[in-house]
């Protein structure tokens, strides 16, 4: 979500597929963009004259699973009739694919509830992968996806198109029958932005030095790698080696450089002599345990950036979702695997790029990275004044990242 002088990219990351496309190793290589690009945006800005207005921190209404809940449902996983989870108050509901569930299998938790599917995850995700595999074969058949994603709850995959919704339709129910489901999607871009001294905290604003321009984004969760303490961000907020400060310009505190740099994921890690006392505890993660979870559909999730603030009004609308947009210039990233949330209203905006997301309860659990938007209007940053925002956004999860560079959590 870096704040870019030039062009704007759009949403957080939710693209999936076409994985042999991309290198697997950490490097600044990607996708090169097709002739025609469709309008996705990462969560970045221009550099602006701060402008600090306040947190619009939100309240979202209980009750939530507690962590004995979350557990238990992790170890339903593996089973391989598994059709996926929702939360449901603080129940969590457990999917099993009709005709194949093991009789025996019994909920491990009282709040746990057992579901009957008609598809596994594994057969969904199958599905989206062959999908985003296809991408240049469906665009010449007029159909531009721009999001993709798996709803646990309904059983299917999404797939969000930018225009011709009627003919997709008929295109992907001829190709994959009633395993899929197409809506019109806006474009998807990236953000950034945000300003604070040092020592600062995940979700402040820092001033970075990309590809194309300096960027304005948001410090993001800390990695542990070779028993030190890093700085995660978005990739496309800062190049390889790219030199990275807290606050609106080169004259505020340094913090490091990108010495590791995923565009795949749209990831990168800064490490330099900030990087010891940069992550001290706020309001937003004093609470945060020792271990991350993983975000269920219709979880609350709550995003701190350095444009918007911390809101909490995102839930859970999709998983293993996948995004297209521009990481670096005429560079696209399809990747599977993203979180994508939703609000009433809008919660994200140009400047949140690399500001860390987690689940409100329990105890604000680590979830993921933001790091692109769709955009719905705009919102006044508390930096930059005006900026544009949106009610969905995309969200690199914590497992994605800690397993790209080889890291821990904290």
């Amino acid at each position: 979500m870096p704040n870019r002088t030039a062009t704007t990219a759009g949403i957080f990351i939710a693209l999936s597929g076409m994985a042999a496309a991309y290198p697997d190793s950490i490097q600044s290589a990607a996708l090169r963009a097709p002739s025609e690009s469709f309008p996705i945006s990462t969560l970045s800005k221009n550099q602006a004259e701060p402008y600090r207005l306040g947190n619009n921190s939100t309240q979202p209404a209980g009750p939530h699973p507690d962590a004995k809940t979350r557990r238990a449902e992790e170890g339903l996983r593996a089973h391989p009739d598994y059709a996926g989870a929702w939360v449901s108050g603080d129940e969590i509901h457990v999917a099993f694919a009709k005709n194949k569930r093991t009789p025996s299998l019994q909920p491990p938790h009282p709040k746990i509830k057992f579901e009957v599917a008609s598809y596994t995850f594994n057969e969904l995700v199958s599905v989206q992968d062959s999908i985003l595999a296809h991408m240049e074969d469906f665009r010449k058949k007029g159909i531009a996806i721009l999001t993709t994603g798996i709803d646990p709850q309904y059983n299917y995959v999404y797939v969000g198109v930018q225009s011709g919704v009627q003919h997709a339709a008929e295109v992907f129910a001829n190709d994959y029958g009633e395993r899929v489901r197409v809506e019109a999607s806006l474009p998807v871009s990236p953000a950034d932005q945000g300003l604070d001294s040092s020592p600062y905290t995940a979700g402040s604003l820092i001033y970075t030095e990309a590809a194309d321009m300096n960027h304005l984004c948001s410090s993001g969760p800390p990695i542990n790698m070779y028993n030190q303490r890093f700085m995660l961000t978005a990739a496309h907020c800062i190049k390889l080696y790219g030199q990275a400060w807290i606050g609106a310009s080169y004259k505020n505190a340094f913090i490091g450089r990108a010495n590791w740099r995923h565009v795949r994921i749209d990831a990168a890690v800064v490490t330099g002599p900030a990087h010891s006392s940069a992550w001290m505890a706020t309001y937003s993660w004093q609470y945060l345990p020792d271990a991350p979870y993983t975000a269920l559909r219709n979880d609350n999730l709550c995003i701190s950036g350095a444009t918007t603030g911390t809101n909490c009004s995102g839930y859970v609308d999709k998983v293993n979702a996948s995004a297209y947009y521009e990481v670096d210039p005429g560079v696209f990233t399809v990747q599977s695997g993203l979180t994508y949330l939703k609000s009433n209203s809008n919660f994200v905006g140009q400047g949140d790029s690399g500001g860390p997301a987690w689940i409100y309860s329990p105890s604000k659990s680590f979830a993921g990275m933001g790091v692109a938007f769709q955009k719905t209007g705009t919102c006044l940053g508390l930096y930059t004044g005006t900026v544009d925002c949106g009610n969905a956004a995309f969200v690199v999860p914590y497992q994605t990242l800690l397993s790209a560079f080889g890291g821990s959590w904290g």
